[in-house]
């Protein structure tokens, strides 16, 4: 493994700001480049240990105090996380979870999609595409979410052939505070 991928990986394990996570990364730098200028035949990326466990090294050693760390954000779990059933139904796995935690996005894809982005049949995410769509942006046969899309959409703002919401545009009807209906459209 080289030292960039390494870092990478450390890195990936690590809920910090990028103010944190760059000293982190100058440090873990500075650590191997000394170690290799020793002895450049010896293997330092295998003898500081698996990312898993720096990265925890470095959280314990980070000189941040807890109240300090609750009023950032950072005392939460804000790591990614992911989750894949073992069932899957055509090719997809049934339930897949993935979500980038606080520093990143993730994509799902699964029969049912959860995460940053998520593309299922039932899909809920901050963008979410699928036949039903939850989600900041929900765009689907069904679309719910801040902004809906789809063949009947609801939201804030609801754009479809049915839509319902604050902003509601539709083909055939729509419902909401400001609407617009194009029934008569004609593209030749």
């Amino acid at each position: 493994m080289n030292k960039e991928k390494y870092i990478k990986d450390v890195l990936r394990n690590i809920d910090a700001n990028n103010g944190i996570k760059k000293r982190i990364t100058e440090d873990l730098s500075d650590r191997i480049d000394s170690a290799m200028e020793d002895d450049p035949f010896f293997n330092v990326i295998t003898s500081i240990g698996e990312p898993k466990d720096v990265a925890q090294e470095f959280m314990e050693n980070l000189d941040i105090p807890q109240s300090q760390l609750i009023q950032i954000g950072l005392a939460t779990n804000t790591s990614p996380f992911e989750f894949k059933s073992q069932a899957s139904l055509f090719g997809l796995p049934l339930i897949h979870v993935n979500t980038g935690g606080r520093y990143s996005n993730r994509t799902a894809k699964g029969f049912i999609a959860v995460g940053d982005i998520a593309m299922g049949v039932i899909s809920i995410g901050g963008v979410s595409f699928g036949l039903v769509a939850l989600g900041g942006i929900g765009i689907g046969i069904i679309g719910i979410g801040g902004i809906g899309i789809g063949v009947l959409a609801a939201g804030g703002v609801a754009v479809g052939i049915q839509a319902f919401g604050g902003v509601a545009v539709g083909l055939v009807e729509a419902f909401g505070a400001v609407t617009q209906v194009f029934r008569n459209i004609h593209i030749f």
